[in-house]
């Protein structure tokens, strides 16, 4: 099946400025990001991503593998149930990891949980190329991604201009700011 095609019918929310982000096939950050991650991604690169949806199906198609976790049960069945119907081979991995109902401060969720072992990527070993931080709890989750990213690696924060602790990472790495009136992401090359 064309993955355009297959995406479309994903049933992700609909987009209200699609001049500044993806189309309904493309992830939900700036769009100058999404031109940036078409030179950037190769498809002999390992993927790990926290949020899963239309970018998890993007990004699958340019690495040659993607561990995404997802930490909503509902949304984590639909896409695997889709990606199990429309795809016959996939290089995705896909894991759901709920959150809990206490934690420590470090792993809360904006508003539902604590994320201590869904940010810490359990079930994803070795280092990644590119890594997609899109989901809850995105501070820890940066903070673990820190460590997992390949030197020369990608690192992607998408709505960079929230309140987020981006201290964790390296101020050595290249830092890029793709900002418009709506949406802000912020990639990070990793020095080889």
């Amino acid at each position: 099946m064309n993955y355009a095609k297959a995406v479309h019918h994903l049933e992700a929310p609909p987009r209200t400025r699609p001049d500044l982000t993806g189309s309904s096939s493309e992830p939900w950050i700036s769009k100058s990001a999404i031109i940036r991650l078409q030179d950037l991604l190769t498809t002999d690169m390992r993927g790990l991503e926290w949020g899963s949806g239309a970018s998890t199906l993007w990004y699958s198609q340019r690495l040659k593998e993607l561990h995404t976790y997802e930490h909503t049960q509902l949304w984590f069945t639909k896409l695997r149930d889709y990606i199990d119907s429309h795809f016959d081979d996939t290089n995705i991995s896909l894991f759901h990891v709920a959150s809990t109902i206490t934690g420590e401060p470090q792993y809360q969720g904006a508003k539902d949980g604590y994320f201590e072992e869904y940010s810490k990527a359990p079930h994803s070993s070795g280092l990644y190329d590119a890594i997609f931080v899109d989901g809850r709890a995105r501070s820890a989750c940066l903070k673990t991604a820190v460590t997992k990213l390949n030197s020369g690696g990608v690192l992607v924060l998408d709505d960079a201009r929230r309140n987020y602790d981006v201290s964790v990472v390296p101020s050595e790495w290249i830092c890029e700011e793709h900002y418009n009136e709506v949406y802000a992401t912020k990639i990070w090359l990793r020095p080889r």
